[in-house]
């Protein structure tokens, strides 16, 4: 079992915390020409794919493994992956880098890093406590924002362990898998039929694929559905929110 991260947007925090998110999709890099693969690649089984000596997960074709071997950087199923999501810490640690703040955890002679987090999709805090500024009344201050790229692994609370990968066109989403990546319905009365949140206008749509399409677009770039990449589609069962 390896551990890997995963970076995602405040909204897809929410959603996997709210259990409305398990499964993820990121664009294969590079990508490849479509004649490349075979046909049935689009839906791809187990028997398409095969664990190499590296980490990760590779598809070969009918020839065998070849220097263009395709390799999944997100693992294989039994792994972990670890949230990377946008964070503070207290202002008075605004100076130091988290490899900095990590170190004077442990010259301090504490067992493992820590440090005042407050986790910018929900606002929630963990050890929000006064740390290298004296002891004053009232609440720490948050810091600087901090991106997910910068998240470092003892920082994050959310791991999820991988159930499945795939590979298909970003087009090829059904409707179930759409709801899966995390989009958001309306409350509906009765046997009206479900809405889904458009993330282009704030309004609604009937089409949970289409509601996806405007959250990628909105992540992605207003063309990047139109491209249509090759996918690495990733389904996750969440160990800790």
């Amino acid at each position: 079992m390896t551990e890997r991260p995963i970076p995602y947007s405040a909204p897809m925090v929410l959603a996997r915390r709210e259990g409305r998110k398990t499964q993820t999709r990121r664009i294969v890099k590079p990508q490849f020409a479509a004649d490349a693969l075979p046909a049935e690649m689009s839906a791809v089984t187990a028997e398409g794919w095969q664990t190499s000596g590296h980490s990760g997960l590779w598809w070969c074709d009918a020839g065998g493994c070849a220097d263009d071997a395709i390799r999944c950087p997100h693992g294989v199923p039994g792994d972990h992956l670890w949230v990377r999501e946008a964070y503070r810490f207290t202002v008075d640690l605004n100076c130091h880098s988290p490899k900095r703040v990590a170190e004077l955890c442990m010259d301090a002679g504490y067992a493992k890093p820590w440090a005042p987090i407050q986790y910018e999709a929900d606002g929630m805090r963990d050890n929000w406590v006064h740390t290298s500024t004296a002891q004053h009344e009232g609440q720490p201050i948050p810091g600087k924002y901090r991106p997910p790229m910068f998240m470092p692994r003892w920082a994050a609370r959310g791991l999820d362990l991988v159930k499945g990968v795939r590979i298909e066109r970003l087009q090829d989403i059904s409707e179930a898998d759409a709801i899966a990546e995390g989009i958001e319905a309306d409350v509906q009365l009765g046997d009206a039929a479900p809405l889904w949140r458009n993330y282009s206008t704030g309004g609604t749509t009937v089409c949970p694929v289409y509601s996806y399409q405007t959250l990628w677009e909105l992540i992605n770039g207003p063309d990047s559905w139109a491209a249509n990449p090759w996918v690495w589609v990733i389904t996750f069962k969440v160990i800790k929110p």
